[in-house]
């Protein structure tokens, strides 16, 4: 029986590349990002090679279109036995020039979005007994760089929420 995975944050990166690999691993996919066209287009191309992938416009910071995506892909697809927590915000600046809202939407996509996606799935991995949260990382969710303040945080963040799952 094939089985079902959600990746958040799928850009034309390695969110799409994600996709295209689980799908090919016959996983039905459900794609959560922001940008509606872009997943529409990668799940007409996975569509088109035989494979099983949804796009589900979504935004993670949000916990009711977090909820609704969800509920869609449970829907759609069936219960969810693979989570992908890619979702990403990345701010480039000095300390001085960061606003205080470009920090905290970093935080809010990487890991209250993470949060808020987990917390969803793990729901039905509970139910069925089984399941997987994986994160996907960066080298400053291990130590800082100039520059990055707001991501590294965040990032940061996203490690210490994975260990405490685990």
């Amino acid at each position: 029986m094939a089985k079902t995975a959600v990746i958040s944050g799928v850009g034309a990166g390695l969110g799409a590349a994600l996709v295209r690999r689980f799908a090919a691993e016959e996983y039905r996919v459900a794609m959560f990002a922001r940008s509606a066209g872009f997943l529409k287009e990668l799940a007409a191309e996975v569509e088109a090679e035989g494979h099983t992938a949804v796009a589900i416009p979504t935004d993670v910071s949000d916990p009711d279109q977090v909820k609704k995506g969800f509920e869609d892909v449970r829907r759609r697809l069936g219960p969810i036995d693979l989570l992908i927590n890619h979702a990403g915000n990345a701010v480039w600046s000095r300390l001085e020039e960061l606003t205080p809202d470009d920090f905290e939407r970093s935080w809010r996509v990487c890991s209250y979005g993470a949060f808020l996606c987990s917390r969803e799935a793990a729901v039905d991995m509970r139910d069925w007994g089984g399941g997987a949260i994986l994160f996907t990382g960066a080298t400053s969710g291990v130590r800082g760089r100039a520059g990055a303040i707001a991501f590294s945080s965040a990032k940061f963040a996203v490690r210490g929420l994975a260990w405490s799952l685990a």
